[in-house]
């Protein structure tokens, strides 16, 4: 039917909208600066497909089972993360946190978390998890960069480009083999750093080989407006402190439309002072294969839940929902 995915549910309406969903035999790389939330958003998206009744599986190298699962458990309790992992969930918490456990063991959510798996097991692994769930609807891998390689092969390669050149080429040949699409985190190098205030990722800051953005369908860019948070102020520098509608630069517009959208999220959680550990996110659609690129999704981020939030184009009825998510919230 017109309208429907044909792709695997992101959860997300405008990824969905631009992708169509993911879709089977895709290779899609996920790609941010260190600490920008990749996992979690990772979390999200597996988590979204699995609640659409998709068996997924996530090769997971930098945390353990337990701390992947509470951040699950947050993000479908709507519980702090930190409260969950030491214990000190109280009243109606408890429920939630019960009730999102059964939620979540009635999902096929399967976890390998081998620290250092080489490419010749991730491969033997997920074909193995391809066999028993015939109807897998996707495989995250976390990430990249920890992916190693038997001492046997490791001889044919001459430097590490070369090595990730043949990661990447082998997962999308197993996207295609298994007709699932297979989602790999990986790291920017560090010129997004050093390109001055906004900090925008390009596809040429994929790091350690370009074979990543050859190879892969889709590559989704991470960025966090907040790199742009001096933006207004370096305007007012430029225009003597005069800073109007007429004068001010995008980039210190979409700042001020951020800080505002934060601001009004906080004040419904009944935290007017804005400590909350909520974000602006940008994903980039940096390439997409069969659709659009170039697009921008802003998402919220909230970093003690784990969780990622569409800000809707009406932004009145985010407000709405916001607040009757929090209406009851303990305080």
């Amino acid at each position: 039917k017109e309208g429907d995915l044909t792709g695997v549910d992101t959860g997300f309406k405008w990824l969905n909208y631009y992708t169509n969903g993911f879709q089977a035999e895709n290779l899609i790389i996920l790609a941010g600066r260190t600490g920008l939330g990749k996992t979690a958003f990772a979390l999200n998206l597996l988590l979204n497909a699995a609640k659409s009744g998709v068996p997924v599986g996530i090769f997971e190298m930098e945390m353990s089972s337990l701390t992947l699962y509470s951040r699950l458990v947050a993000n479908e309790a709507d519980v702090k993360g930190r409260r969950i992992l030491t214990g000190s969930i109280r009243g109606r918490e408890v429920i939630r946190v019960k009730e999102a456990l059964d939620r979540l063991a009635n999902l096929k959510i399967y976890v390998d978390e081998s620290s250092a798996v080489s490419i010749q097991d991730l491969v033997a692994k997920a074909r193995k998890l391809k066999s028993e769930q015939p109807d897998l609807g996707l495989i995250v891998v976390d990430y990249l960069g920890l992916i190693s390689s038997n001492a046997k092969a490791k001889k044919r390669y001459d430097n590490r480009q070369l090595e990730i050149q043949e990661y990447t080429r082998t997962l999308h040949e197993l996207a295609r083999d298994l007709k699932v699409p297979i989602l790999v985190l990986c790291q920017l190098n560090r010129k997004v750093e050093e390109r001055g205030e906004s900090g925008t990722p390009r596809l040429s800051d994929l790091r350690e080989s370009g074979s990543i953005e050859q190879d892969a369908e889709i590559v989704l860019l991470m960025h966090s407006p907040d790199y742009n948070k001096n933006a207004l102020t370096e305007e007012m520098k430029k225009q003597g402190g005069k800073v109007t509608a007429a004068n001010m630069s995008a980039e210190a517009r979409s700042h001020l439309q951020d800080e505002a959208i934060k601001r009004t999220y906080n004040e419904n959680k009944g935290n007017a002072e804005g400590q909350e550990d909520t974000t602006i996110m940008n994903i980039i659609l940096a390439k997409n294969r069969n659709g659009e690129s170039g697009k921008v999704i802003k998402l919220l981020f909230e970093k003690d839940y784990s969780r990622f939030t569409e800000v809707s184009d009406d932004f009145a009825s985010q407000e709405k929902a916001i607040q009757d998510r929090y209406a009851n919230e303990d305080k």
